[in-house]
């Protein structure tokens, strides 16, 4: 199945997982992660968060076959990635030196990783708004960014009460206390 808009993204899922392949261009990379950003982002407000982890390498991707040491490595980084989050691989010079919104890039014992969840991209013109409807409250306009950030802090709170068992808890946790921290600073610029 071809993705959407480009003629040499593909898309395969199987199980809970989903494999995109593209060709890797230096130019674009930061787009692929500002896209898969955008995917978090809605499927959190849904109600469903994700991982992911993304690696340059070899793939045989056609049709629903896929294969090769790009898959084995991105698999291995999501499956020991434990939070939502968009793990890179650091062992890929490109991924070391992205450049993404600030606040985006993280590292910690578990590894590199971007945070799609982080304020600064919510506000950001590479978050697609459309989705969310235009608002008024009392007659003035309401940021959708700040709708959009406090609706995932909600989803978040409904999740972590819902969470059960021990893991479950610690991955929306871990995300609920990031969001919560930075929605305090949404309402104190307020």
């Amino acid at each position: 199945m071809q993705a959407a808009g480009s003629g040499e993204a593909r898309i395969t899922s199987f199980s809970d997982c989903c494999v995109i392949s593209l060709p890797y261009k230096p130019e674009t990379l930061s787009h692929v992660i500002y896209g898969l950003s955008n995917v978090f982002v809605g499927a959190a407000v849904a109600g469903f968060l994700l991982r992911a982890g993304v690696t340059i390498g070899k793939i045989h991707h056609k049709n629903d076959i896929v294969f090769g040491p790009a898959l084995n490595a991105a698999h291995g980084l999501e499956s020991n990635g434990v939070y939502p989050r968009i793990i890179l691989d650091k062992s890929i010079p490109a991924l070391k030196d992205i450049e993404l919104i600030e606040g985006m890039l993280g590292d910690d014992e578990l590894g590199a990783y971007v945070d799609p969840y982080a304020l600064r991209f919510i506000e950001s013109d590479y978050l697609r708004k459309e989705s969310f409807p235009e608002g008024t409250f009392m007659g003035i306009p309401t940021n959708k960014a700040v709708e959009i950030y406090t609706v995932l802090l909600l989803r978040l709170e409904a999740m972590l009460s819902k969470a059960e068992g021990e893991k479950s808890k610690k991955q929306v946790n871990w995300l609920y206390a990031r969001v919560r921290q930075q929605h305090k600073g949404i309402l104190n610029d307020i």
